[in-house]
């Protein structure tokens, strides 16, 4: 399983929760471990977790309290391990990204995990991405492979028209997280919403846009096509 997106800002003022679903009737067990967009002097530990049946463990802002990497970004990959007789399509990951002061996660997003099936190098597409001064979007890519990698993707506004383009390499195991605001300029003189079009790569990936309105607390996730 991936989870596309995991992001805390500097200020702590966006955090993730993780949360992992054990619906059968069997114990289970869970390996998390971080895939972060800046690579560190030692790389984040890789945790497992007993998944008790028929229950819900939550990670309550997983990066600080589970990794300790403090602020961050990047990805979550999951593997679950089932007994023999049991399976493994009763186990589930998802993330609650919400504000710090959002702490029952009624204005955040919820991200659900990506099968290892469904991870593919194909072109994939995001659609309908609002985007003001006051309500950033921000393009983020994961790489699950072991393979450095390089995500092509074109940018157009709302009457269709072609804003520019931007290339992301990302490194193995590892994500990137770009502003739009970063990427292009004068956005705010452009029709909104905003498409993007991801090409083919060489290596399987996700990718996912996040909006977050700073006033309101409100937390969007935009996930792109399979």
């Amino acid at each position: 399983f991936l989870l596309p997106l995991v992001v805390e800002s500097n200020d702590g003022q966006i955090v993730t929760d993780l949360l992992l679903t054990n619906s059968s009737l069997d114990y289970a067990v869970a390996e998390v471990s971080f895939l972060p967009e800046v690579s560190y002097d030692e790389p984040p530990p890789v945790l497992r977790f007993v998944l008790a049946l028929q229950s819900t463990l939550t990670l309550s802002d997983c990066l600080s309290t589970t990794f300790g990497v403090g602020s961050g970004r990047g990805a979550l990959r999951v593997t679950f391990f089932a007994l023999p007789q049991s399976s493994t399509s009763f186990l589930s990951a998802r993330a609650l990204v919400r504000s710090a002061s959002d702490t029952n996660g009624s204005e955040g997003a919820t991200v659900s995990a990506i099968r290892e099936a469904n991870w593919n190098s194909a072109a994939k597409q995001i659609l309908a991405i609002p985007h003001s001064a006051s309500s950033p979007a921000t393009l983020a890519v994961a790489n699950p492979d072991e393979a450095t990698g390089s995500i092509r993707f074109d940018l157009l506004d709302g009457a269709g028209a072609y804003v520019g383009s931007g290339v992301l390499e990302v490194g193995a195991g590892g994500a990137r997280l770009r502003s739009l605001a970063d990427l292009f300029r004068n956005l705010a003189a452009r029709p909104a919403p905003f498409r993007i079009n991801l090409g083919a790569a060489g290596i399987r990936y996700t990718a996912v846009v996040q909006v977050a309105e700073p006033a309101s607390g409100e937390i969007a996730v935009l996930v792109g096509t399979p």
